[in-house]
């Protein structure tokens, strides 16, 4: 059981009263983003400012948990959730919720995920054996149009959890490993594919077009430090995805397997949590009017 506003929250049913007797009462015009665990990434005054929802970091004033429109998991492990979460959030999303899940040391596989009911709803499956170090390679915007994505540069990337995409969700960006000197405009040696692969959507090649090929072939939206073999400089290998959403019954889930908290210097990362927070209200259906 866990503590609510006054009383105790029970463990069944997502219209789940949240506490036994009455809370302070809520505005009913105002939507709630509840955001659980590291969430020091979330640029909270710019969310609230640009969509008039409340963000909250408890369970305080709420009675029922489908008066919440987006819940936001950030690097918190499974075992740290309330039961009655860890059991209702599936039904919750179902109803029409919001999940934003990003990754960390105690997310995805780390955070004991992995085959959980939870874990089972992400459009990034994560796996049992985890980890989050890699070497710094490209990212790749692989859904350039997805409101996620509006504005967005990526940069190299390294700190992220390894998972596995789901067979009915929509990747946006992708982690395409190389080793120093991988790069080329042939495209990326050993494991990775090529930029220029035809089945990747907007892989095309036009310097200048968001997710085309630009100078060496690199694509336009990647930040990379080019070292004087034309490569890339960086040690990670392999091809992960990093940023993906599903649809769950009539809710929306958004997962990013890296761990924010570790990119404060990417410019872009304010960005993309603003845009990702706004879709994700706009997707959400609670609560019920």
């Amino acid at each position: 059981m866990y503590r609510g506003c006054t009383g105790l929250l029970p463990t069944t049913a997502v219209l789940v009263l949240l506490a036994t007797t009455p809370c302070p009462a809520q505005q009913t015009d105002q939507r709630i983003i509840l955001s659980l665990g590291s969430d020091q990434f979330v640029p909270k005054a710019a969310i609230e400012g640009a969509t008039g929802a409340r963000i909250q970091s408890d369970f305080r004033g709420l009675r029922f948990l489908d008066e919440v429109s987006v819940i936001v998991l950030a690097d918190i492990a499974n075992g740290q959730l309330p039961a009655f979460l860890q059991s209702s959030l599936p039904e919750w999303v179902g109803m029409g919720g919001s999940l934003l899940v990003t990754g960390g040391n105690s997310a995805f596989g780390l955070g004991g995920y992995a085959g959980t009911p939870i874990g089972e709803l992400l459009p990034l499956r994560p796996f049992e054996r985890d980890r989050t170090g890699h070497g710094f390679s490209p990212t790749y915007i692989v859904a350039p149009a997805h409101p996620v994505m509006a504005g967005v540069t990526t940069s190299t990337m390294a700190d992220f959890n390894e998972t596995s995409l789901a067979g009915d969700a929509t990747l946006l960006l992708e982690y395409r490993g190389v080793s120093k000197g991988g790069a080329s405009a042939a495209g990326m040696t050993g494991s990775g594919k090529g930029f220029s692969d035809p089945g990747i959507p907007g892989s095309s090649a036009g310097a200048g077009v968001p997710g085309g090929i630009g100078m060496g072939g690199i694509p336009n939206n990647v930040i990379g430090t080019i070292n004087t073999e034309g490569g890339i400089q960086g040690g990670g290998r392999g091809i992960f995805p990093l940023i993906a959403e599903r649809r769950q019954g009539g809710g929306t889930v958004l997962a990013i397997a890296l761990d924010m908290n570790a990119t404060g210097q990417w410019p872009d990362r304010s960005a993309l949590i603003l845009n990702a927070v706004r879709y994700l209200l706009d997707q959400s259906k609670l609560p019920k009017r």
